[in-house]
């Protein structure tokens, strides 16, 4: 378990997330889509890369900025 915040561009989209990882599964909570609502995604990594595929996520907001994203290690 542990926190995140969500940064594009300089520019921090979203604050004060939390998530826990089982194995290739990551559950994403944060204050954008009302911090009770869980999104399931799958993750698929390749060298520093990481792409989330969702699973089930119920807030928009969050499935457009997360489903089918590709994360690059800073």
């Amino acid at each position: 378990m542990g926190t995140y915040d969500g940064i594009l561009n300089g520019k921090v989209l979203v604050s004060g997330g939390s998530y826990e990882q089982k194995g290739d599964t990551i559950l994403l909570r944060d204050p954008v889509c009302n911090i009770g609502y869980t999104g399931v995604y799958h993750l698929h990594f390749k060298e520093d890369s990481v792409l989330f595929t969702v699973i089930t996520d119920s807030c928009t907001i969050r499935r457009q900025g997360t489903d089918k994203v590709g994360m690059k290690r800073m």
